[in-house]
């Protein structure tokens, strides 16, 4: 989404939506189906017991993992403009060097161009070979992935662990803590579509019209189902098994659920696949928008070349000559600028992220992430693949 206005109020609107709906659904199936219809009504004590406890340990590991990625400080992951460590002035670590930096040998004396952003927030702060600007927060992150809507606030690769444990952990929850609901409501869409079919009135309004079948044959179900919901009229019958009359509150929580899980599902099988290759999000999308404009323009004008160059999978990387120890008097290191693939370096020889991801810890301490020492520096270009 290019406009960062919408962006944020899309996000507040919708990490709102789901800790609400977190909630809600917990009370639902603790209270409502839990105690008052598997407990109270059907008398099965041990089994409303253990499904109590199991739907509130993982919906508060939800929960929990949520409002951790939510409540993320605004300078997780950004370096700092100033100043900068020492590793970085005297040269004795790979640096990421501006696009106007001229490549080959570069001697102690001569000027060394660091690839800074002045955008935002940022205030010229140095960009290591890793690090993407978010127009939406204004401030650059090293291993930034993209600025995700769900709890409105950017993805690294430092949360990155925590992100796969609440896509993964989200449709298994789902599916333990929906096993009672799905029986209540498919009891409850049983009852409803059985008088439906026998109404009168009915078929007056909905399923004998020509209208019916305006919102198409999946429509005029969905739009026949609701409908059929709010017109029941039976009275609940003493004997049935659910002891209620059908909610069409519970069938929206289900379907909530359901689409919720899938998406999740999904990005767990994408963020894995993605991260087996060695790539964040960003990354692929530069790549794809890189191909993209090459194939589209073959012959590019000054413009188009432009966009292709900034889109382009590479970095010019300042290379120190450690072998060699040659510095000056002031102790900075001569090296090479070099033009390098864009890409993470991970342990594994295939190239994947996954292992990188699993060694990390589950909840980063914000501190640390935000922490720009030399050692800090030094550690995070290795990581990158640079030394």
């Amino acid at each position: 989404m290019s406009n960062p206005l919408l962006t944020r109020t899309l996000g507040r609107f919708v990490s709102t939506f789901l800790l609400s709906y977190f909630c809600i659904a917990w009370y639902v199936c603790c209270y409502e189906i839990g105690y008052e219809i598997i407990w109270r009504t059907q008398g099965r004590k041990l089994y409303a017991g253990g499904y109590i406890v199991l739907t509130t340990l993982i919906v508060a590991s939800i929960v929990r993992t949520f409002i951790y990625l939510l409540l993320l400080p605004s300078s997780h992951c950004s370096p700092p403009a100033q100043p900068l460590p020492s590793s970085i002035t005297i040269r004795s670590i790979p640096l990421a060097c501006s696009p106007a930096q001229p490549l080959g040998p570069i001697s102690p004396p001569q000027p060394l161009e660091l690839d800074r952003c002045h955008k935002g927030l940022c205030e010229g702060g140095w960009k290591t070979g890793r690090t993407r600007h978010c127009s939406v927060c204004k401030r650059c992150r090293v291993g930034f992935d993209h600025h995700c809507p769900w709890f409105n606030n950017c993805l690294t690769l430092p949360h990155m662990k925590a992100f796969l444990l609440l896509t993964s952990l989200t449709p298994v929850g789902i599916l333990i803590i929906a096993i009672p609901a799905t029986t209540l409501v498919l009891h409850d869409l049983r009852t409803v579509l059985a008088w439906s079919y026998k109404s009168e009135l009915m078929r007056e309004i909905w399923w004998g019209r020509w209208y019916a079948w305006v919102p198409g044959p999946i429509g005029r179900w969905a739009v026949g189902i609701v409908w059929s919901y709010k017109r029941f009229v039976s009275p609940y019958e003493p004997g049935m098994k659910v002891g209620r009359d059908p909610s069409l509150f519970y069938l929206g929580l289900l379907g909530m659920a359901v689409v919720l899980a899938a998406i999740c599902l999904a990005l767990t099988v994408s963020t894995i696949l993605m991260l087996s290759k060695g790539e964040l999000s960003v990354d692929r999308a530069r790549r794809k928008s890189y191909k993209k404009m090459l194939s589209a323009h073959p012959t590019p004008d000054q413009t188009q070349r432009d966009k292709m160059e900034a889109m382009k999978p590479m970095v010019k990387l300042f290379i120190p000559d450690l072998q060699g120890q040659v510095t000056n008097d002031e102790g900075v290191h001569a090296g090479s600028v070099v033009l390098v693939p864009a890409t993470w370096r991970a342990d594994a020889a295939d190239g994947s992220l996954l292992r990188e991801v699993w060694r990390g810890p589950l909840f980063p301490n914000s501190s640390e992430c935000g922490r720009w020492d030399e050692e800090r520096v030094g550690r995070t270009v290795k990581m990158q693949g640079y030394l």
